[in-house]
């Protein structure tokens, strides 16, 4: 379980059921505290694009991120109260 901690308070992701690169993406999210941008994360963790469209859209349907289109950028944020 990774803690997310702010001032109003503290989150938990359960990342038991996430393969290592899903997990990585994650505690980058976590660690970073702000929303990134697919390129920005795949370049800071060294993930192909393709791979990185593939666990984003899994960490998506899993509950854990959500994502934005801007223009041809795709914003990917942490969800809220995921246990």
């Amino acid at each position: 379980v990774v803690k997310k901690s702010n001032r109003k308070r503290e989150e938990k992701y359960d990342l038991s059921g996430l393969t290592a690169r899903q997990k990585e993406i994650m505690k980058f999210l976590i660690e970073n505290r702000k929303p990134a941008t697919q390129a920005k994360i795949g370049s800071e963790l060294n993930i192909p694009k393709a791979s990185m469209s593939r666990n984003i859209v899994s960490l998506e349907l899993k509950g854990f991120v959500e994502k934005e289109n801007a223009g041809v950028t795709t914003v990917i944020r942490l969800k809220k109260n995921k246990v």
